[in-house]
């Protein structure tokens, strides 16, 4: 099982191990906090597994799918493996087809290329014979770090990576374009987010390679760069943030472990994103910031302004008294205001109008577009044209 586990974090797709009748043995996946995203993925993969294991009941022999098949937008790949000399199959997905799709519908999951399915198939289908204590949680493993096939050859965590690096560069550009446009915007609460689900600098894809931790400081270094000219770009102080620049530098060269740079690279987002959000409040009341602050940790739902004034611990009254001479609009309109803001991160990154603004915490794409256009006067889409980075 710790060979699948390896295999899942590489490559963010959701694997599961079932027999012929549906039974599940065994399952990796990844979640999205989206209720309503994740409900549509797991739809998408129980079709998927319906269908193959009705495939295979009805076809002796059953070889799995030869290519990825399509359900909901969404892609799935099938095929049988053998567990301690049972005959089960191993569904892979979801995940997109670069060619396919005019745009990431999702950031978070993966895509490849047609040409790059072959060879990471190759190494699903290199399942190692567990024993049945295996199946039940045992890793496995000859050695810290390393999976064991039946031959005894150690399966290295960077060889999907080789295989797949084209994959893992855009998936890389996607999320750091995704983090760049969260801190300019001061986006906390979406940059929170970015780095529960950012994966690429996790520990297992430096396994296999003597300069990881070289390697992992010049990916800090960059990321420290980047998150500097994203607040600057986003308001914040140049003196301030060029200060705090030098600052996770001498952090950066001090550290001499992959998982602390891992922190440090979480830290530096989040204080530069903070930055840029703190910059963006001066001038406001403490009641009002908070207010703001609050309101943009609900988008996903319906806030009121009861609540917000709840939250703040000012009277109803006082506090649409005071959104009205502060930010010269009531709190719906404040509402719209933010959560239009909020949805130029995901529609700069190319994000889907439908997705951005079920994201924002509308209850339709209609809604929002008309929301959007009275804010900055043009539609999403148009705006998402002149804007994406």
């Amino acid at each position: 099982m710790e060979y699948l586990r390896q295999l899942n974090i590489l490559s963010r797709l959701d694997m599961i191990l079932v027999r012929q009748d549906g039974g599940v043995v065994a399952e990796f996946a990844h979640y999205t906090r989206h209720k309503l995203i994740q409900n549509r993925r797991k739809n998408a993969k129980k079709k998927f597994l319906d269908q193959m294991c009705l495939q295979s009941r009805s076809m002796p022999g059953y070889a799995g799918s030869e290519t990825p098949a399509a359900v909901d937008g969404y892609n799935f790949f099938g095929f049988p493996v053998t567990v301690s000399g049972s005959r089960l199959f191993l569904c892979l997905g979801p995940f997109y087809i670069d060619g396919l799709i005019t745009d990431m519908i999702e950031e978070d999951l993966p895509h490849y290329g047609i040409n790059d399915i072959p060879g990471v198939v190759t190494l699903f289908r290199r399942l190692p014979e567990v024993s049945a204590e295996g199946v039940a949680g045992d890793t496995g493993t000859g050695k810290e770090g390393c999976v064991r096939d039946t031959q005894g050859k150690e399966l290295e965590a960077m060889e999907l990576i080789r295989l797949n690096s084209p994959t893992q560069i855009k998936y890389n550009a996607r999320i750091e374009k995704a983090m760049r446009t969260a801190i300019m915007n001061g986006d906390e609460e979406r940059m929170e987010r970015l780095n529960k689900e950012f994966y690429f600098m996790e520990a297992g894809h430096y396994l296999a390679d003597v300069n990881s931790l070289k390697r992992m400081k010049h990916i800090a270094m960059i990321g420290n760069t980047v998150g500097c000219r994203a607040a600057e770009d986003g308001g914040a102080p140049s003196v301030l943030v060029r200060s705090i620049c030098a600052d996770f530098a001498d952090k950066i060269e001090a550290l001499d472990d992959i998982p602390g740079l891992n922190g440090l690279m979480r830290e530096l987002s989040t204080v530069y994103c903070k930055k840029v959000r703190e910059t963006k409040l001066e001038g406001y009341s403490l009641h009002v910031r908070q207010c703001i602050k609050w309101m943009y940790a609900h988008l996903d739902r319906e806030p009121t302004l009861k609540e917000a004034a709840e939250n703040s611990r000012v009277s109803y009254e006082y506090m649409s008294r005071l959104i009205n001479k502060e930010c010269g609009c009531n709190f719906s309109e404040l509402l719209h205001r933010i959560r239009c803001e909020a949805a130029t991160g995901y529609l700069q990154c190319g994000e889907g109008i439908r997705e951005t603004a079920e994201k924002c915490g509308y209850k339709n794409s209609s809604q929002f577009c008309r929301a959007f256009q009275k804010i900055y006067g043009m539609s999403p889409g148009k705006w998402r044209q002149e804007h994406m980075l």
